[in-house]
This record gives C-alpha cells, sequence and structure tokens, in this order.
C-alpha cells in the first residue's frame, strides 16, 4: 500500500490575500486553521476567520502524546479543509491530522 499526502506550501508577502484566494479556489467551507497560539495573536486571526475553529496546541518538533491531541480535536469537528498557518512544527501537526481523518 501506498500513501501520499500532498501539501500546497504558499510562500508569498501577502498572506491574507494568498489564503482568500486559495479558500475560494478550494471551495473550503469549513476550514480547519492549525496554527500556534502565538500566530493567533500577532495577526488577529480569530478575528479575522472567526467562523473557522483552530487548533494552536502546537509543540516544537511534535511528539506522538501532542499528535494524538491533534487527532483527537480533529476527529471531533466537522472540516472539509484544513490551513496550516506556520513553521514545520504547524505543518507537521496539520498533516498527521489530515493523515489520520482524510
Amino acid at each position: 500500500m501506498m500513501y501520499f499526502n500532498p501539501a500546497k506550501v504558499i510562500e508569498t508577502d501577502d498572506w491574507y490575500h494568498s489564503l482568500q484566494e486559495n479558500i475560494v479556489k478550494l471551495n473550503a467551507k469549513y476550514p480547519l486553521v492549525v496554527t500556534s497560539d502565538g500566530n493567533i495573536d500577532r495577526n488577529n486571526l480569530k478575528m479575522l476567520f472567526s467562523e473557522y475553529v483552530f487548533f494552536y496546541d502546537i509543540e516544537n518538533n511534535p511528539n506522538f502524546e501532542s499528535c494524538q491531541r491533534a487527532i483527537d480535536f480533529a476527529k471531533d469537528i466537522k472540516c472539509d479543509s484544513v490551513i496550516a498557518l506556520g513553521g514545520g512544527s504547524v505543518m507537521d501537526t496539520a498533516k498527521v491530522m489530515i493523515a489520520a481523518v482524510g
């Protein structure tokens, strides 16, 4: 059996515009936003995306326990897409969530 977990990585100077453009392009109605609590505060994400669900219990270099918390969270919500806003630990956690519930 082969497993393939593609992730589209976007590097931009205007993350908000790029994100909105891709949400529309992918027809994402109920996205789960995976990010750090610091990123939520710095970018006022809960105000910008108040209708979205957030997971921000991200540890540096995620371990099995932190990944299991992320999986448990993702299993309990209704989402049609996952948006990871942040660096490597955020992206790693988001990929684990997608792989587990996808």
